[in-house]
């Protein structure tokens, strides 16, 4: 029991009240004290008058009763007479117009409390009774809200006119002494309780206030998140129109053109030949991209600059020219191969853009164009490159790459030519997926197919498809990526089986070294994923302090041997 009121005190101690808060209580606890005294004061002043009525000397009986009866009944109307009066200052401030006025609750209490002092110290005439003194002051601490100073104010005053009351109307010395401790034993329990209620109103006020706020904030929170969400809805509706409206754009697109290209190849199969012009600039294709100046050409076709009359950008157009080399499957195969390379989205990977045949049987692949030099072209003017940017090129290559991979493609030619530094972020770009190399390079890439052919760059084949009895796969690219790497870091090609020995002779970090050895090595199963290559190539990037790739390609710190001798000079991606 005890423990349990030390932990409800403590509780009370506790609750923490800002300035603002702490008026607004104040104010709150003034205006209950207001609406109580308005309706108890005028009880009360009734109360007292109907004892004067009683007490009054022209009553019946008054003089009958003997005279100490009528003193003790005269001293007690005049008592009421005072209480009645003193009475009516309470409860005028109760109707000022500026209301809550904080002190007029215990205002109202201290004129009763003095009445009971009084009314105490008259009753030592007849009964020497003091009840009506602990009476009024239980009710007063529970009807009248007051806070502990204004408690102590009221009790402590009370408590001096109850002395003054005994010392008047009781002369029995003996008596005074017996009953005067009533009045700090009636006064120290009034102040404590008086005290542990107001602790217990601003306890609940505050519980309110919080609970109060806490509504608010949920309900401006749940307004904001209400509007966030009709803002998501209502754009989600929006697009959700838009792309239908685009479906719908581009189902008739797909069947218009499903229907030309259904035309062009039945032509080619029935020729076996593609038209013998496949250039020339100022030619439009598809009524959408404009051909510019010609950027390089192979035995299978040739790759112009040209611009994309609806968006105004710039873009590489490859088209495909006639020789009886290139069958009708072989042009299906390469539509295959472009749909694979469009369905890998990276900022590291150079973006499809369109892919069509023209009236007259002209096969064409729209890329987005890239400025740039490939590894190769930089290898040709440097020894090789600076070990932070072959990390960070390392680490943007396989971030691509296992992005293809997660989509199930396997890019099988991975090598420095392959390869573009740009300064635009990320700083690298890879090229030319599939056969789409080998059907347009000038020395086309050897490749293991069906029919004996090969497809991958010797130099960086893995060495199980050297027999062609398994297919390329996504650690053929890692393979790939480790012959990368050795040739870009010490300019030369790794021996077949000797992993990273060429490493060796180069100044690279231990971690670097045995990444490398690993993706070189001769069992598949044992080389790292490319994603694994990423962060780790991230992790030695950040702990040696290497910049980024784009920053790095921007301020021409790319070489160790000798400098570029034309840093002018643009390349454009033919992949």
């Amino acid at each position: 029991m005890i423990e349990a009121l030390r932990e409800r005190l403590r509780s009370l101690r506790e609750v923490e009240l800002d300035e603002a808060q702490q008026l607004q209580f104040l104010d709150e606890e003034a205006a209950l004290n207001v609406r109580r005294l308005k309706v108890i004061l005028p009880a009360m002043i009734l109360l007292n008058l109907g004892h004067l009525f009683l007490l009054h000397p022209d009553s019946p009986g008054y003089w009958e009763l003997g005279p100490d009866y009528t003193a003790w009944a005269h001293a007690l109307l005049v008592v009421h007479a005072l209480t009645a009066l003193g009475a009516l200052l309470p409860l005028a401030l109760t109707y000022l117009p500026k209301q809550p006025v904080s002190w007029v609750g215990p205002l109202g209490a201290l004129v009763y409390q003095l009445h009971a002092a009084a009314v105490a110290g008259v009753d030592q005439m007849n009964s020497g009774t003091v009840a009506p003194y602990v009476g009024y002051a239980l009710v007063n601490v529970v009807v009248v809200a007051m806070r502990p100073v204004q408690a102590m104010v009221v009790f402590g005053v009370s408590t001096l006119a109850f002395f003054a009351a005994l010392q008047t109307f009781q002369p029995d010395e003996a008596l005074r002494m017996v009953v005067r401790p009533t009045g700090p034993s009636v006064a120290v329990p009034a102040i404590c309780i008086a005290w542990f209620l107001y602790a217990g109103r601003r306890q609940a006020f505050y519980f309110r206030e919080t609970i109060a706020r806490q509504r608010a904030e949920l309900a401006e929170l749940n307004s904001h998140l209400q509007e966030r969400v009709n803002e998501q809805v209502a754009a989600l509706v929006g697009r959700a129109e838009e792309v239908e409206r685009l479906n719908e754009q581009l189902r008739a697109r797909v069947q218009d053109r499903s229907k030309e290209l259904a035309k062009a190849l039945k032509r080619l199969a029935q020729h076996g030949e593609f038209a013998s012009e496949v250039g020339g600039e100022g030619r439009v294709l598809a009524g959408r991209f404009e051909l510019g100046k010609e950027l390089g050409a192979g035995g299978m076709g040739v790759v112009h600059a040209a611009t994309d009359l609806r968006s105004g950008s710039q873009v590489a157009v490859k088209l495909m020219r006639g020789m009886g080399a290139v069958s009708p499957a072989a042009v299906a195969r390469f539509l295959r191969e472009v749909e694979t390379a469009a369905s890998v989205t990276h900022p590291a990977i150079v973006r499809m853009i369109h892919v069509d045949v023209t009236a007259d049987g002209t096969l064409f692949q729209v890329q987005e164009r890239v400025e740039g030099y490939t590894l190769s072209t930089w290898l040709t003017r440097v020894e090789q490159l600076d070990t932070g940017v072959a990390v960070r090129a390392l680490e943007v290559l396989c971030d691509a790459l296992s992005t293809a991979h997660a989509a199930g493609v396997v890019h099988r030619d991975v090598k420095p030519a392959n390869i573009m530094l740009t300064a635009e972020a990320p700083g690298l770009k890879l090229l030319d997926f599939g056969i789409a190399k080998a059907a347009l390079s000038e020395q086309p890439a050897m490749t293991m197919t069906a029919t004996g052919g090969f497809v991958g760059t010797p130099a960086y084949m893995a060495p199980e498809l050297w027999d062609g009895s398994t297919d390329a796969a996504v650690a053929s690219d890692v393979y790939a990526v480790g012959v990368t790497a050795v040739r870009i870091l010490t300019g030369a090609i790794p021996r077949l089986g000797g992993g990273a020995e060429a490493l060796a002779e180069v100044a690279v970090p231990d971690a670097l070294r045995e990444l490398v050895d690993r993706a070189l090595h001769h069992d598949p199963a044992q080389r790292p994923c490319a994603a694994e290559i990423r962060d780790q190539c991230a992790a030695i990037a950040e702990a040696e302090g290497y910049q980024a790739l784009d920053a790095a390609v921007s301020a021409g710190v790319l070489g160790v041997a000798r400098e570029i001798s034309d840093g002018t000079a643009t390349h454009l991606s033919f992949g």
